[in-house]
């Protein structure tokens, strides 16, 4: 039970490596729409 315990653990956070950088570029697609948007007013 704790070899499989263990590989439960390991998976999530290679999910969340994943959803962190998927938030990231979505930050940084953010930001550099609004300096977009700043640039032109």
């Amino acid at each position: 039970h704790e070899e499989s315990f263990s590989e439960l653990n390991e998976n999530p956070e290679i999910v969340d490596d994943e959803i962190i950088e998927e938030e990231c570029a979505v930050k940084s697609l953010k930001d550099a729409v609004e300096t977009h948007k700043n640039k032109e007013h």
